[in-house]
Parts: C-alpha cells; structure tokens; sequence
C-alpha cells in the first residue's frame, strides 16, 4: 500500500469517525437542556467507572501483539502508565480519577469498588477489549484513534458544563481536565504509528475502516445508554 492509497484509507475511517463524532451525541450536546443533578450525574459517572477501569485490557491486547515491535509497546507502556498510575497523567490512576468524581456525586463504595458494571457497560468492554485481542496492532490503533481523536472536544464540553453549572472542586472534575488535555495529543501519536505499521496488514484498506465502524458504532451505543442514565430518552433528544 503506497503513501496515496493508505491516505485514502485513513480518510475513509476519519468519516466514519466524524458521523460518530462525540460531542454531537445527545450525552453530550443536550446536557443545556437535560441539566443533570448531582445524583443523575452519579448514576453516569458509577458506570462510567466500571468502564474506564475495565477498558484498559485493551491496551494491554495491543502490547501483546505488539511483542516484537519496540515503539507500538512502548506507547502502549505509556498509555497503561497513564490509565493505571499517578505517574504520567493526573494524581491518581483514571479509574480512580472517575471513582473520586462518582464519590463528590455521593455514590458509594457499594457501587464502586463492590459494584458490578451494567450489561451496556460489559458490551462496550468486550468489544473494544475482543478488537483490540484480535487485531493487528495498527488496526486496533486506527479504531483507538477514531474514539480518542474527538474525545478531548466531548470531554472539554461536558467539564465547561460541569464547571458553569455545578460547584465540583477542581480536584473532583480531574478527569476531566485531564482527558480534555490530553487526548488529541495522544491520539495523533497513535495514527503515527498506524501510518508506521498499517503496510504489514495486508487487508489494511478492509480491515480498518471495519474496525473503526465496529468500534464506533459501540461507542454510540454506550453512549445511548448514558444519556438515559440522566433521563432523557435518546428519541427526544435527537
């Protein structure tokens, strides 16, 4: 696959991206109108928990098939740091970032770390953790890529909302700096690579695009089901 051809690819899955675009879902677009309180927030945020702690095996399904290519492990390496610790990104690993939020929104320990996460929840996991398993690297990342790659712009509306409408301490909504910081930076990083590694798929202009819609599509619809968690029915906020 030449320069041209893999451009085109990459192009094909950006518009799968853009229709999925994040920060136009009704989670996140509508919350002017659906204005959660702190306890419809916590129901979201006790979910989003077990979601954010789950996940991270994706990443470490990529650095496993990843074994013999040094720069695809270590941004791999970086990335779990950053999930798993208060070493990179944030005081305290993301889940416990989430788990601090769900906390000020006065959810218990009995939904958190004694908890167990909802079916749409376990979906999402189990497809994003299965893609990643059973992929080549390069794809995994490119669907990665096209959830990561419009998170910091979702993430940075709902924490301005957060901000203008809520009186959380700034330690309360880490998460959320965090993330809409971060991942724009992190997600360019990730399609370096898939520019780096994509020749050694040979499917790569089938299987990426398939992937990124796979993944995509699963990240709406848990996204669905969030928005009904602040109690607003997804058909009357389209």
């Amino acid at each position: 696959m030449n320069r041209h051809e893999l451009d085109a690819v990459l192009s094909r899955c950006h518009d799968i991206a853009a229709r999925h675009r994040a920060a136009r879902h009704p989670f996140v677009a509508t919350l002017d109108a659906t204005r959660p309180d702190r306890a419809r927030l916590g129901d979201w945020a006790a979910e989003k928990y077990h979601q954010v702690f789950l996940q991270n095996a994706m990443f470490s399904a990529i650095h496993a098939n990843a074994w013999d290519r040094e720069p695809l492990r270590q941004f791999m390496v970086e990335q779990i740091l950053a999930e798993e610790t208060s070493i990179i990104a944030g005081s305290d690993s993301h889940y416990g970032l989430m788990r601090r939020f769900a906390a000020a929104c006065g959810v218990g320990r009995e939904r958190l770390q004694d908890g167990r996460p909802s079916m749409p929840v376990l979906r999402w996991v189990r497809t994003a953790v299965g893609l990643c398993r059973d992929s080549h690297p390069a794809v995994a990342l490119v669907a990665l890529h096209a959830i990561e790659g419009n998170a910091g712009e979702a993430v940075g509306r709902v924490l301005t909302w957060l901000r203008d409408n809520h009186t959380f301490t700034e330690r309360e909504l880490e998460w959320f700096s965090v993330h809409a910081e971060a991942e724009d930076d992190h997600a360019a990083a990730g399609l370096a690579l898939v520019r780096q590694y994509a020749h050694e798929v040979p499917d790569f202009a089938e299987a990426a695009p398939r992937a990124v819609e796979t993944l995509c599509a699963a990240w709406t619809a848990l996204h669905d089901h969030y928005l009904g968690l602040i109690n607003v029915p997804c058909a009357e906020a389209a």
